[in-house]
C-alpha cells in the first residue's frame, strides 16, 4: 500500500486477533482539510499480519470523514467503531470491510475521544 498520506492516527490493536491492527491516513494536516471541498481525503487501513502489509478498508465511510478515534469492541469480535473529527461515528461488524453511519445526534463538530461501554 502506498503511504503517501501525511497524517495518521495511532495504531489500534484488535484484542481478538493479535496480528490485526488498524489506523487511518489523511492527505495533509487537519487545518488543510477545512479549506478544501474534498475534506480529509482519508482512508482507514488494516493489517492482518502485524503491520507488514496494509490494505485500505472502510467501505461506506466518506473520504472527507477522518477517523480520529478507532475502537475495537472488546466483547464482540469483528465489531469496531470509527469516531470522525467532524463528529460522525461509524460502526462495522465485519472487521472494517464495511461501515454504516450511526446517527447519535451528538452535535459535535470536533470529536477527539470516544469511550465504549457495554450496559
Amino acid at each position: 500500500m502506498n503511504f503517501s498520506s501525511e497524517y495518521s492516527v495511532p495504531i489500534t490493536l484488535d484484542p481478538h486477533d493479535p496480528k490485526r491492527v488498524y489506523s487511518a491516513l489523511a492527505n495533509g494536516p487537519p487545518g488543510g482539510w477545512r479549506r478544501r471541498a474534498s475534506g480529509a481525503e482519508a482512508t482507514m487501513i488494516r493489517s492482518d499480519d502485524g503491520g507488514a502489509n496494509w490494505q485500505g478498508i472502510a467501505g461506506g465511510m466518506a473520504s472527507e470523514d477522518f477517523p480520529e478515534v478507532i475502537i475495537v469492541d472488546q466483547e464482540i469480535p469483528g465489531r469496531l467503531y470509527a469516531g470522525c473529527r467532524n463528529g460522525k461515528i461509524y460502526a462495522s461488524d465485519d472487521g472494517g470491510d464495511n461501515f454504516g453511519a450511526m446517527d447519535l445526534g451528538l452535535g459535535v463538530s470536533d470529536l477527539r475521544c470516544v469511550v465504549l461501554a457495554h450496559a
